[in-house]
């Protein structure tokens, strides 16, 4: 094996809801064996991947481990982050904001300061896929201008994004068989297509990796995480 083995899986969610396990998903399980090491890490790096509008999940095959133990519940995106002030285009609003998404991977940043080469963030985090999608969040306006104290709102723009509903943000079905939420109150959801967005073009910039750097970026993000206020550090 040596890695090179995949299982790829099609998660389908059709709306229904198990009391104790939660969402039920229908799933197409199909093995793939890749040649090449660099096309088998091309394609995990490239995730999260689509089929007609169905999204797929992919793990690789770990010896020991039976199938019906793998996690397919997460897959990794990136994410964009518009609405920021220019002062909180930064390197560790990056960090604090992915971390709230989910599991943070990377952040799209060479240096700690002002990052001005986009007007918005780009993060790289592993989303659980059988919760709905964060839209965003509020930040009041802090410093010395005559909107303090006014909101603003944060978007989150996802990459590569398969079908979802605009009813209850779960990818998996569409809103016309949404069983999770009706669809008066789908209306005011605030999910819709402004979530999904077309592939940043790469800045040549490189891309800081925190798989190997778990221990400094806990360090670095927990005390922001569980302290009350915004997501910004200011």
């Amino acid at each position: 094996m040596d890695g090179l083995m995949l299982f790829r899986i099609t998660k389908v969610m059709n709306g229904d809801e198990d009391p104790e396990s939660g969402p039920i998903f229908f799933y197409s399980l199909v093995s793939i064996l890749f040649d090449e090491e660099d096309d088998r890490r091309w394609v995990f790096q490239e995730a999260p991947w689509s089929v007609m509008g169905n999204m797929l999940i992919l793990q690789p095959l770990v010896t020991g481990l039976p199938v019906a133990e793998m996690d397919f519940s997460r897959s990794p995106f990136w994410v964009q982050v518009h609405g920021l002030l220019v002062e909180k285009l930064t390197k560790a609003n990056g960090e604090l904001i992915g971390s709230k998404i989910g599991k943070l991977i990377r952040v799209e940043a060479h240096y700690e300061g002002l990052l001005l080469y986009r007007n918005f963030l780009r993060v790289r985090v592993e989303v659980d896929v059988s919760k709905p999608l964060p839209r965003g969040f509020t930040l009041t306006r802090g410093g010395n201008s005559q909107k303090d104290g006014s909101n603003l709102w944060i978007s989150f723009k996802y990459e590569r994004l398969s079908d979802f509903c605009f009813d209850c943000g779960r990818i998996g079905h569409e809103r016309t068989t949404c069983k999770f939420m009706s669809r008066e109150a789908g209306r005011n959801s605030g999910y819709g297509p402004d979530l999904r967005t077309g592939i940043a073009r790469s800045t040549g910039l490189p891309v800081e990796h925190y798989r190997k750097q778990v221990d400094i970026l806990k360090t670095r993000v927990n005390p922001l995480i569980h302290r009350p206020g915004p997501f910004c550090a200011p």
